[in-house]
């Protein structure tokens, strides 16, 4: 580590602004994976979207392709892993795929607030979604034959076995990744704080969806436990949050619920379904950074949004 990045990690920590033992995100769990991949399904049912894509892609799928195998066993047919990095190994995925098959077969509850608490959306019910994943369906999409065919396409990627097929695409945002008008429903659950252009990205996602194909995300707007208050990288000016965050691969945009409702309404999507979880600190107006003590009373409140909107 260089001596500003050192120098910049003694002054983190100091201020809390840096957590020595963070650790891989939970998509290496088969039941986080058959959690998110349901929330988004169960939402989604609830605004009257679609629920059986035949093409899903998903952003930042993280440490495995466990979401986007969950929505395979589910009937999808090709999936899309779209991200900045390709950290995902073939054997972790099998075992992730193998052990959400389980799952299906049980019908087990979707896992809960209690297992997972810091998963947002929170459901009314927690209950297996059967009027979404009637036995009739579930027949076809655990079909020998299906499954080994997806088993085939996680071992082979890019490369089509029986229909079926999985796409990786390191770094989505090159240039020569084309997939425009091609996905029924991009998904992502902990992703949009973090990029550095929301305008650009959600225009991105616009133009990769189908017509009448829609976007499903989970944004969280407080610092992730990135400083001691939740409202804390809001109290950091920007020169100050420059240098706390020079050590992390992946910095927070710092963008509040406003400023993402704008960027999918410019894009040109109709926002089908907004969920908001308001924040239980007490706020002092006093402490924000001269750049934020202009937010709207909801922009400092709003501590997530669950979001689909639909391509028209």
């Amino acid at each position: 580590m260089g001596v500003a990045k050192q120098a910049a990690k003694v002054v983190a920590l100091k201020l809390g602004v840096w957590k020595p033992d963070e650790g891989p995100t939970g998509t290496i769990s088969p039941r986080y994976c058959y959690s998110i991949w349901l929330r988004h399904m169960v939402l989604a049912h609830a605004h009257g979207l679609s629920t059986n894509p035949r093409v899903l892609a998903e952003l930042g799928p993280g440490h495995s392709l466990g979401v986007g195998l969950a929505a395979m066993i589910c009937g999808a047919d090709d999936y899309f892993a779209l991200d900045v990095c390709r950290d995902a190994d073939i054997q972790r995925n099998i075992e992730v795929f193998d052990a959400l098959v389980e799952l299906f077969r049980k019908r087990e509850p979707i896992p809960d607030n209690a297992e997972f608490p810091r998963v947002r959306p929170f459901l009314a019910s927690y209950d297996f979604p059967s009027e979404i994943l009637t036995e009739n369906r579930l027949a076809r999409a655990l079909d020998a034959q299906r499954l080994a065919n997806i088993r085939g396409a996680i071992a082979d990627l890019g490369q089509s076995h029986g229909g079926v097929r999985i796409s990786y695409y390191v770094p989505y945002y090159d240039e020569a990744v084309s997939v425009a008008d091609s996905v029924d429903i991009i998904l992502s659950q902990a992703v949009l704080m973090y990029v550095p252009d929301l305008a650009d990205s959600y225009s991105t996602i616009h133009r990769w969806l189908k017509p009448g194909g829609y976007m499903s995300s989970q944004i969280d707007l407080t610092s992730l436990g990135s400083t001691r208050e939740s409202y804390g990288h809001w109290t950091i000016p920007k020169f100050k949050w420059k240098l706390l965050t020079a050590i992390r691969p992946f910095n927070l945009n710092r963008l509040p619920i406003s400023a993402h409702k704008a960027a999918v309404q410019a894009a040109g999507f109709e926002i089908a379904g907004v969920i908001c979880e308001k924040t239980t600190d007490r706020i002092d107006r006093r402490k924000l950074a001269r750049e934020f003590r202009e937010m709207s009373d909801e922009d400092l409140t709003t501590a997530s949004v669950f979001l689909q909107a639909v391509k028209r």
